[in-house]
């Protein structure tokens, strides 16, 4: 769902910004920064709600779903793309992130603050306790899963698909926290954002639900420009973005949406998140040999 609510914001201050300019603003997201909600759902929803906008303000925002890397990469070094987003992944394993410049992400703790809750069994004590356990996991969560997979290699020499007994995979978080409730699992990655809603609806998940440990993801599904776009048009997008919390309607639209602000996101980030995903590659091949 986070997705979906910086897409449409994004999409939005873009075009408005743009009313007046006879050009289309090309919005380009690959399949890997879909998180919590399915991406069939998510094509509908952002195509018809950008082209409605794009309607009334005059302007043609054009957005574009990838399912397919090549393409995705093709295109956008072909400068086809204005704006990409993707896990940070994508553009560390598969892009050129010398073609891209500083951009920007949905900030906030609902989005960037992660925790393994697990149930609430005395014997459970800390993530040393799971192993062999049933552990729930949203499809596609690949950074989550990756701070998961280094902590776990450095500290006990096993991969996150070798030290628990099974790994189910949901479709939103908040499924994963069900499935320990009823007995289907022993642990989950969600947000923490996600635990305190489930628990503010179902008080009940407090007494058979608890979080085990706590961390911050570095990067999620970040949108760069591409480096050649004209910088005007760059720093009137990012002016309109960071501004959306200065007046009325920008904050009524980010309460719609639950992201506490727009925050500057460099590509430097890129290269911190490269270095947790080399860390997990040598403990990976030191301990299991792959």
């Amino acid at each position: 769902m986070f997705f979906i609510r910086i897409f449409t914001v994004l999409s939005f201050f873009i075009s408005f910004f743009y009313a007046s300019a006879d050009k289309t603003v090309t919005l380009a997201y690959f399949k890997s920064s879909i998180k919590d909600v399915s991406a069939k759902d998510s094509k509908i929803s952002l195509e018809i709600w950008v082209r409605e906008l794009g309607k009334k303000i005059g302007l043609k925002v054009e957005p574009v779903y990838y399912g397919k890397i090549e393409e995705f990469k093709r295109d956008f070094e072909n400068k086809k793309i204005d704006l990409a987003i993707a896990s940070p992944l994508t553009f560390i394993k598969d892009m050129n992130t010398s073609l891209l410049t500083d951009g920007f992400y949905g900030g906030g703790k609902d989005t960037m603050q992660m925790c393994i809750v697990a149930k609430n069994d005395p014997k459970i004590k800390s993530l040393k306790d799971l192993r062999n356990k049933r552990i729930a996991v949203l499809t596609n969560d690949d950074i989550a899963v990756l701070y998961l997979d280094e902590f776990l290699l450095r500290n006990f020499h096993k991969s996150t698909k070798n030290y628990f007994k099974k790994i189910i995979e949901v479709k939103k978080r908040s499924q994963g926290i069900l499935k320990i409730f009823f007995d289907k699992a022993d642990a989950a990655i969600v947000t923490k954002g996600a635990y305190l809603t489930a628990v503010e609806l179902n008080p009940q998940i407090k007494k058979r639900v608890k979080i085990l440990k706590e961390y911050n993801l570095n990067l999620s599904s970040p949108a760069y420009f591409r480096k050649d776009l004209d910088k005007n048009t760059i720093e009137k997008v990012k002016k309109a973005v960071f501004n959306l919390n200065t007046y009325p309607k920008g904050k009524q639209i980010l309460t719609i949406f639950k992201i506490s602000k727009m925050v500057p996101c460099s590509v430097t980030k890129l290269k911190e998140m490269k270095k947790i995903y080399e860390s997990y590659l040598k403990l990976k091949r030191k301990y299991e040999g792959e």
